[in-house]
């Protein structure tokens, strides 16, 4: 068995789906020429203890890198990012334009839950939303999301990046009521 690495090159795009094996994502680093035999991964895997912890994503793995650095890079979920900009101003289905246009999300699925279905994601600063529409609560910036993320967790961390920015003064605004009556 050949645990060495493949060689030069440069990085390839792999992807790993959701409940791999370990022997499964061995035979797609090798059909990707990223290493020599799926078995080099699962022994690597093996010594460092990370059998069944290896995760799905995007990754760029080079044939330069040993099995032990593949599964590091796997155990430790470090895919790939891909930076969207989400303008001000941006309406919900715009939004799901440029997610789904960056293959982050499926635009329909994305629309169903932020449009229809806000108030299932709980948190203060959602408290009082009077509709079940997250409009204006998905807070324009740029985000550096993987592939491998759902709809719920991009909406989940615009909501975090808008209580982040917004929530301090919701709060205050929120006591100041509270002690003007």
């Amino acid at each position: 068995m050949e645990v060495r690495p493949v060689g030069g090159g440069p990085s390839r795009i792999v992807v790993i789906p959701p409940g791999a094996s370990t022997w499964q994502i061995g035979e797609r680093l090798t059909q990707a020429g990223v290493i020599r035999n799926p078995r080099a991964l699962v022994v690597a895997a093996r010594l460092r203890g990370a059998s069944g912890r290896l995760r799905h994503g995007e990754y760029a793995l080079a044939p330069a890198q040993s099995a032990m650095q593949i599964v590091d890079i796997l155990s430790r979920g470090q895919g790939l990012l891909h930076r969207v900009t989400i303008p001000e101003g941006y309406t919900i289905r715009q939004i799901s334009d440029v997610l789904a246009g960056a293959g982050l999300v499926q635009r329909d699925r994305f629309i169903e839950l932020a449009a229809r279905r806000g108030r299932s994601f709980t948190r203060p600063t959602l408290a009082d939303l009077p509709i079940d529409s997250l409009e204006g609560y998905l807070f324009p910036d740029t985000y550096h999301l993987p592939r491998s993320l759902d709809e719920e967790a991009v909406i989940e961390a615009m909501l975090d990046r808008f209580d982040q920015a917004v929530g301090p003064s919701i709060q205050a605004a929120a006591r100041a009521r509270g002690r003007g009556s």
